[in-house]
């Protein structure tokens, strides 16, 4: 199948989010000040991905090493079009320079809608790509 993905637009969103790295200990601290929750919250790097299963919630996430999950393994991303969305992200994120960790996910916002003429609507995804910076 062919997949078409065109972004619309971009947003600054305020969710300050830091990682905290120390005798092999990962940290990840989200600051609070944004009111727009995040679901599907994921962190990826160099072809991993960690799945946040406690939410993205103001306050301090400590990273397991053993959850973190190849996204090369069949299944991880799956087949349908938001697995190979996910996999043509991955792709820009391994080539953009400045940043070796990633916070994704989905977040809702009415704002961000699609609107055609005529008040017809087209189904969209609204995805949240933050650069992570270690400390």
């Amino acid at each position: 199948g062919h997949l078409t993905l065109e972004a619309t637009q971009m947003i600054a969103l305020n969710l300050p989010v830091e990682a905290r790295a120390g005798g092999g200990v990962l940290d990840l601290v989200v600051g609070g000040g944004s009111t727009m929750p995040v679901r599907d919250a994921v962190l990826y790097r160099g072809r991993q991905l960690y799945r946040l299963s406690e939410g993205l919630n103001p306050g301090r996430i400590r990273v397991d090493p053993a959850r973190w999950e190849r996204v090369d393994r069949p299944g991880v991303l799956g087949g349908e079009t938001a697995g190979r969305a996910l996999e043509w992200l991955f792709g820009q994120l391994d080539r953009a320079a400045g940043a070796d960790l990633w916070l994704l996910g989905r977040i809702d916002d009415a704002r961000l809608e699609i609107r055609l003429a005529g008040g017809a609507a087209g189904p969209t995804t609204q995805l949240l790509v933050i650069p992570v910076v270690v400390r």
